[in-house]
């Protein structure tokens, strides 16, 4: 009879542990469902903010580029200003340049070291000497027949 009570007690305690067992891995199974399900929302949670936060980073990108865009075209514009004004400027001082250099071509008044010292910035040595007179006593005497155009005097005057 004790192998028997023995038996039974053991076969119930097998069975409570073995119902215990079947009754933990269904709430572990559950819990297990239920931590997926959360994964799965924070997962999808955390893409959909990604997606959002680079729509808004593009969107930034694309303002950015833009901003630069328009600021090189701003740049560029003020380039070409800045290049239209020079041209214009140094054809002014060509301009005036070149008018000094006739007026002063053409003054027989002026001794060949006045001549000389005038003209030594706006003209090379060789049409300095073709403007002045032989010599100082001789200022009245005849250049000879030269004409210079504007083109010339300019020529000149930037060498």
């Amino acid at each position: 009879m004790e192998n028997k009570t023995l038996k039974i007690v053991l076969t119930a305690a097998l069975s409570i542990s073995l119902i215990g067992n079947i009754a933990l891995f269904w709430q572990l199974k559950e819990e297990q469902a239920t931590n997926t399900y959360k994964i799965e929302e924070v997962a999808k949670n955390a893409s959909e903010k990604l997606k959002k936060n680079f729509s808004e980073a593009q969107a930034k990108i694309d303002k950015l580029n833009q901003t630069i865009n328009e600021k090189n075209q701003e740049i560029d514009q003020l380039k070409q200003q800045d290049g239209t004004k020079a041209k214009e400027e140094v054809n002014e001082a060509q301009s005036k340049t070149a008018e000094e250099f006739g007026k002063l071509a053409i003054d027989k008044s002026l001794s060949r070291n006045e001549l000389t010292e005038k003209l030594k910035d706006v003209a090379t040595q060789e049409v300095i000497d073709k403007l002045s007179p032989a010599d100082d006593d001789h200022q009245h005497d005849d250049y000879g027949s030269y004409s210079f155009t504007l083109g010339d005097v300019q020529t000149y005057a930037q060498t």
